[in-house]
């Protein structure tokens, strides 16, 4: 049985920053999300290596990923690719623009109800 990871391509995302080195503001806001370690950390390397996203010369041991010190995680041009072309889409910032529409939708549609009973009073007047 597969075990979900919750916000998993916020996760991906943040591994493939900090993998690159780029400081963006998405990585930022990432970054205060999910600060320096996160759970399933491991899972989330191990899935970027087998899709060929990273590369390193570690290996898992009893379930916690170890490194070779000299050759720390690098990323590769697919995972260069992956971060400009938009492969993992955030699910917190997904959340909040459906939140924003939807506020901007009811503040428009209460607007447009406040003009509509405002021209009907006019028009008894």
């Amino acid at each position: 049985m597969e075990v979900q990871i919750h916000n998993f391509n916020d996760k991906c995302l943040l591994t493939l920053y900090r993998a690159a080195k780029i400081q963006c503001r998405e990585w930022h806001r990432l970054e205060k999300m999910y600060c320096d370690t996160f759970s399933d950390k491991w899972k989330i390397k191990q899935f970027l290596i087998e899709n060929e996203l990273l590369k390193s010369n570690g290996w898992i041991i009893n379930g916690e990923w170890t490194e070779d010190k000299e050759n720390l995680v690098k990323i590769t041009e697919l995972g260069l690719n992956a971060i400009k072309y938009g492969l993992f889409i955030s699910e917190t910032r997904k959340q909040f623009l459906e939140k924003r529409y939807i506020w901007l939708r009811d503040i428009g549609l209460i607007i447009s109800i406040v003009g509509g009973l405002l021209g009907f009073i006019s028009f008894f007047r």
